[in-house]
């Protein structure tokens, strides 16, 4: 999730969006790491639904869904 609010507001919208998706790209690096070191399997959805999930959750006008990662037990 993306919350532009809190972005820098000198930077121009595109700088905006590209460091958005870095750092979503970032986190998801993060929880590979985690999901890797406790056993868990993990996977950054390609696809997405983002105008349902984003009902579902309380986002705010200013954020928006970026990436959808989901992680749980590997298949034994």
């Amino acid at each position: 999730m993306v919350d532009h609010e809190r972005m820098n507001a000198e930077c121009r919208v595109v700088d905006n969006q590209f460091n958005a998706a870095t750092d979503t790209d970032f986190i998801a690096q993060y929880v590979y790491l985690y999901c890797v070191s406790h056993g868990l399997a993990t996977v950054v959805r390609g696809t997405v639904d983002c105008e349902v999930l984003g009902r579902v959750m309380p986002l705010r006008l200013s954020q928006h869904i970026q990436r959808a990662q989901i992680v749980g037990y590997p298949p034994k």
